[in-house]
């Protein structure tokens, strides 16, 4: 796809389509995919599995899935040295504005998940956006 994409319109950016960390996104690419990328992508949440399932966390915690960053910056600079990093999703899951916190059906490690209240959210929201804007990231 990125190749008729990129047939299309040379100027369009491309980015992969991003399904997990980066061990799943490296299950699903190849070297015929790289080469059409104009930039890499990640979603990165702040939990952490416990005894009662997924929790969130804050995102300084040292098992926190939101340092799943580091592994993707040090797979650029090993592979594709110069390519940008976008962080297309973060964050933590809450209750409140009207929804529960029960992910959808069929996400995989998502069952009973220990949400973060919203007060909780957006302090983490800030701290993680401090300790991101550290790593040197694209967007």
């Amino acid at each position: 796809m990125a190749k008729g994409a990129k047939d299309a319109d040379p100027t369009m950016r491309v980015l992969p389509a991003h399904f997990g960390g980066l061990n799943e996104s490296l299950s699903r690419w190849n070297s015929s995919h790289l080469k059409y990328l104009d930039a890499l992508n990640l979603h990165a949440y702040s939990w952490i599995q416990t005894t009662k399932g997924r929790t969130g966390v804050h995102p300084e915690h040292n098992m926190s899935t939101i340092h799943q960053v580091n592994s993707m910056l040090r797979f650029r600079e090993s592979e594709l040295p110069g390519m940008p990093i976008y962080l297309t999703e973060w964050g933590w899951d809450s209750p409140g504005g009207g929804e529960d916190c029960n992910p959808p059906q069929g996400i995989s490690g998502s069952a009973d998940p220990v949400c973060v209240s919203e007060a909780a959210q957006a302090l983490y929201a800030v701290r993680g956006a401090l300790l991101l804007a550290r790593k040197g990231l694209a967007r």
